[in-house]
């Protein structure tokens, strides 16, 4: 199960979904990567994207509007195929 964070700081609507954790070198902080969605001009774009984790953790900054208890990835997946399939036609 994965938490959907919102994203307050961007002038978007956008959203996380962390799936797995970044390596990171030297004392860099940790990061977690995932999906990040956003809204922009009414389409929305979905792309792999990182966060710190101390930035998520952040509850004012980011707060966790939901949670996802499917596998997301074949779900992208899916939906990259359709939107390829689409633009076949």
């Amino acid at each position: 199960m994965a938490k959907i964070y919102q994203n307050k700081y961007a002038g978007f609507e956008t959203y996380f979904v962390p799936l797995y954790p970044v390596k990171t070198r030297g004392i860099e902080a940790r990061k977690v990567g995932g999906y990040g969605i956003t809204c922009v001009n009414g389409r929305w774009r979905c792309e792999k994207t990182e966060y710190y984790r101390l930035s998520l953790s952040d509850a004012d900054s980011f707060p966790v509007v939901g949670n996802v208890e499917i596998d997301i990835n074949r779900y992208v997946k899916d939906a990259i195929l359709d939107a390829l399939e689409m633009a076949e036609r």
